[in-house]
């Protein structure tokens, strides 16, 4: 079930409204966050993207909520790395494939703020999210 193998450039959609704050919409600037790869080997002139590729990844956005439209922004990093979806080679490579979800994590560095009075968004702890990979590579696949 892991599915294709991901390689350098292919693109990270992030469910940016988490059930646990379903007032703060995040807002990636286009385009959508792409992860690099470094790994030996290549499917169509691309490196596959390794473990240590989700563990460096990181993306900037920016937020807002109702309340507070002034944006913030903050980092979204991939989190628990070893959970992230990857399947280890025969020569112990840990190669990322697309399923299943990955999760991140949003850490909020400037807060919103309420243009109005300039009060910053209180509400500025780190959150979990999850995210897919979306591979260009749509013929080399692992179990």
């Amino acid at each position: 079930m892991p599915g294709k193998l991901v390689t350098d450039g292919d693109t990270i959609t992030f469910d940016l409204l988490p059930a646990e704050s379903a007032t703060k919409a995040l807002i990636l600037n286009p385009p959508l966050p792409r992860i690099s790869g470094t790994g030996f080997a290549t499917i169509n002139q691309k490196k596959i993207c390794v473990l240590a590729d989700a563990q460096a990844f990181v993306c900037q956005f920016q937020y807002t909520t109702p309340e507070y439209q002034a944006p913030g922004s903050g980092l979204i990093k991939i989190t628990q790395a070893p959970t992230a979806p990857y399947v280890t080679t025969p020569d112990s490579m840990q190669v990322l494939v697309q399923d299943p979800p990955l999760e991140a994590q949003v850490i909020f560095e400037v807060p919103a703020t309420n243009p109005e009075t300039g009060a910053p968004d209180p509400d500025v702890e780190p959150i979990e999210i999850t995210g897919t990979f979306t591979p260009q590579n749509q013929l080399v696949s692992a179990q």
